[in-house]
């Protein structure tokens, strides 16, 4: 009779680690179909993006810029300042992986539109961004030595 319990607890336990490892399974096998999922999400987005025409472009980026004010609207503090973060580290992922055609190309264009920010700015606005700059530069001495 003893052997019988102990032969049915051994099955029992068998059984158990068989559906945990039925589950782990399972789950990998999610996550991995999701990943294939997503990569074939992403390649059909850029093809779309590539064979899209000038006035599709547009259209698109229009849409994007006003869902994306309409998101910053509505975010909290801590999200403000995770998403900040967040598109700094992206920011200089990119930096880094740049060539120096790249990166001719990025100076010339944040120049041109730190010119037309400058041509529409207030002088409150203007003030604001002399003393930032101020900021900046005194961190940036406090640093170097």
């Amino acid at each position: 009779m003893h052997r019988k319990n102990q032969s049915q607890a051994e099955i029992e336990r068998r059984k158990e680690k068989d559906k945990e490892y039925q589950s782990l399974k399972r789950s990998k096998e999610d996550e991995e179909s999701k990943k294939a999922r997503l990569n074939v999400l992403k390649e059909n987005q850029i093809n779309r993006i590539n064979n899209e025409s000038p006035l599709e472009r547009e259209t698109r980026l229009k849409r994007d810029a006003d869902s994306f004010q309409d998101k910053i609207k509505n975010e909290t503090e801590s999200k403000k300042s995770k998403r900040k973060q967040k598109d700094c580290n992206n920011f200089a992922k990119r930096v880094k992986l740049e060539t120096p055609e790249m990166k001719n190309k990025r100076k010339k264009k944040d120049c041109r539109n730190f010119t037309k920010r400058v041509k529409l700015e207030t002088p409150e606005m203007k003030n604001k961004r002399k003393k930032k700059d101020c900021r900046n530069f005194t961190k940036r001495v406090k640093l170097e030595t």
